[in-house]
């Protein structure tokens, strides 16, 4: 293998707090590709080759979906950008600090609530994916990054449920649940910009 297993969760957690602190949505998206890559890699010796590089696949299939929808969010008006304009709770320092304390929310839940026959090293990138997906979520200004939350929880999710059930029939379902809930993602950004120019 090219990476170790101990480098590729830490990528994994790079990745995971890059979605979570930047907003810049090329950022965003490469680090999402990224993660379905290092979960791939990680996910290696427990699948088939074939399964593995699905995952690839599903991530690419996921980047382009979502290409289009943060290429035409940033193209708002300067109007509705300037209604966006951040807050304190949504903040660079405020993203930083509550990221790092999820992490380490993560990592005590670990030694709490252990995952019963998954090792270490995945558990807790499965935990800190999960928790950073569901901060980003709840820090999402709009249904790009709400969305990008969501997939960050539900890779950590997969990354923990494939240990256990390796079968051909999960792994196409949760690469389906993937696809479906970045299909939503571009429909919601259209609605709530349909919303907003009716309100302008």
């Amino acid at each position: 293998m090219l990476f170790s297993g101990e480098q590729l969760v830490w990528g994994l957690l790079f990745t995971a707090g890059l979605i979570a602190v930047v907003e810049e949505w090329r950022i965003s998206l490469l680090a999402l590709l990224t993660q379905y890559a290092l979960v791939s890699f990680l996910l290696s010796g427990f699948l088939s080759p074939p399964l593995a590089l699905a995952k690839i696949a599903t991530g690419g299939v996921i980047f382009f979906i979502l290409c289009p929808t943060a290429w035409r969010g940033r193209r708002k008006p300067p109007a509705k950008i300037a209604s966006q304009e951040p807050t304190f709770a949504t903040s660079f320092p405020f993203r930083l600090v509550g990221s790092a304390l999820m992490g380490l929310i993560a990592y005590g839940l670990l030694h709490q609530y252990p995952w019963e026959g998954v090792p270490t090293p995945l558990a807790f990138a499965s935990n800190f994916l999960m928790a950073m997906g569901l901060w980003t979520a709840i820090l999402g200004r709009g249904p790009f990054r709400m969305g990008l939350g969501l997939l960050t929880f539900q890779i950590g999710f997969e990354l923990l449920f494939t240990t256990w059930e390796r079968s051909l029939l999960v792994a196409g379902l949760l690469g389906l649940v993937n696809i479906l809930l970045a299909l939503a993602i571009p429909y919601l950004e259209a609605v709530e910009l349909a919303r907003r120019g009716v309100e302008r």
